[in-house]
């Protein structure tokens, strides 16, 4: 999948707060360590680690710098490289205090950023809205957007995680005499994890990616772990599967699939995800009686009995898998399984199976650098079977090219000349499309109407 400067943008912010969370766990921890109840070997101990890990962000952001853009990629660059000899030479001294001090300047103030942090909010300020939401997008977290239109005028606001309470409570689309407003929810992309890239892994890729799952993968092999094997990931990890922790932070609303190549990978993968936040799914590959070895073993080791438990293994719905396409088959249909009904009717569900998710390309065209002259067109109300709902988008650009989609054929021609006026002249207009005639003379299975804002696209 070839990743747009956009999308490796947000992505580098992502993985940037990943790591500023990281190393606030580890303080959190060491501040504690130095209890009565603590101790003076926890604490550099949890110094050393956190030394270590920033001593490697230069070589772990190396293949995502590589993609973005030079307002990312350039500072972002510099100050790992400033954190890693920073860290380096704590190391080199085994000095407890100089890798405690790491990212904090001499002069810091107790609550004000340290320094990862604040590269992270001077990263995010030249970012446009459409950045802030693949921003939250890519951190898993759904995203908000609100459109103001007031007398010929338009403000956009982004928000993550959740809206403001005077905002939630008016709906998502309000009008008065002067002002229209619309919020927009954006849903991240389901995840899915696959530790493994052997021969289950490569069908199993492509067929969550064409289910739509951003799909990442982990192995220790770089000539498994590679583009070339898996075109359709979103993120690929060569790296050794204990040091999963910290190349990768697995989210509740994760899918994971353990298929590597021994059962002593397996292992080792399954006690990472065990430790930390659990996924919503977790599937094992292996046979009943090695699966049943598994399970006692990770209650020997203390994991707790519900974790273990909700692991599925062997993984797969039984469907009498033979091939490495049919087994990946099996597991994609569990895990659609679990998607759609595994979970009931629970907040969890809500959130990552019920509403659409969002647009990437189309969000990526909007937050790209380089655009044509285009108009956006996004659905505000329906009525009767349109094509589409409320809050489907698609840009049109003067030469007709299109990205996304408001339902084809007749909803989308009845809107293009007024997407071309929008573009030669600016501002925005709401029309009403009317696609109850044109149903029933072709015999199409949609009809309705549909009321559509469109407005211009800033040029680049």
């Amino acid at each position: 999948m070839t990743s747009s400067p956009a999308r490796t943008d947000a992505l580098v912010l992502a993985r940037l707060e990943e790591a500023a969370a990281r190393v606030a766990g580890w303080e959190k921890e060491a501040a504690l360590a130095l209890s009565p109840a603590g101790g003076q070997d926890t604490y550099r101990r949890l110094m050393r680690e956190k030394a270590l890990f920033l001593a490697g962000l230069p070589e772990v952001f190396a293949p995502l710098l590589a993609g973005a853009s030079m307002e990312i990629s350039a500072p972002a660059a510099a100050a790992l490289e400033r954190f890693a000899q920073g860290a380096a030479q704590a190391l080199s001294l085994d000095s407890v205090f100089y890798m405690s001090a790491l990212l904090y300047p001499e002069d810091h103030v107790a609550g004000e950023p340290n320094n990862l942090e604040r590269l992270i909010l001077d990263l995010q300020t030249a970012h446009t809205v459409y950045h802030q939401i693949l921003h939250s997008l890519y951190q898993g977290k759904e995203a908000f957007l609100v459109t103001r239109c007031c007398t010929g005028k338009m403000d956009k606001t982004a928000y993550a995680g959740s809206l403001p309470p005077e905002i939630a409570q008016n709906g998502r689309l309000t009008r008065d005499e002067n002002m229209m407003t619309l919020v927009e929810r954006f849903l991240p992309k389901t995840r899915l994890i696959i530790f493994g890239c052997g021969h289950i892994a490569v069908p199993l890729a492509k067929i969550a990616a064409m289910l739509q799952f951003d799909v990442t993968v982990f192995d220790d092999r770089p000539s498994f772990a590679n583009a070339q094997r898996f075109p359709e990931a979103r993120e690929i990890i060569c790296d050794y599967f204990d040091n999963a922790p910290r190349r990768l932070t697995i989210r509740d609303g994760d899918y994971v699939a353990i298929v590597t190549r021994g059962h002593r990978h397996d292992l080792e993968c399954l006690r990472q995800v065990l430790q930390g936040k659990f996924p919503y799914y977790v599937g094992m590959i292996g046979s009943r009686r090695r699966v049943a070895i598994v399970r006692r073993q990770m209650l020997e080791e203390g994991f707790a009995p519900e974790r273990v438990d909700r692991l599925h293994a062997p993984v797969g719905l039984p469907l009498g898998a033979v091939t490495p396409e049919e087994i990946a088959l099996s597991i994609a249909a569990e895990i659609i399984r679990e998607k759609r009904l595994g979970l009931g009717d629970t907040p969890e569900k809500s959130l990552w199976t019920r509403a659409a998710h969002a647009d990437m390309e189309l969000l990526e065209w909007l937050a790209g650098g380089e655009k044509e002259q285009a108009a956006l067109i996004t659905v505000l109300s329906t009525k009767g079977s349109t094509p589409r709902e409320a809050g489907a988008k698609m840009a049109i650009c003067l030469d007709g090219r299109s990205i996304g989609s408001i339902g084809g054929g007749c909803a989308e021609a009845g809107v293009i000349g007024e997407a071309r006026n929008v573009i030669r002249h600016g501002g925005y207009c709401v029309k009403t499309i009317d696609l109850t005639n044109s149903a029933e003379e072709d015999g199409m299975m949609c009809g309705g109407v549909m009321e559509v804002l469109i407005e211009a696209v800033p040029d680049g």
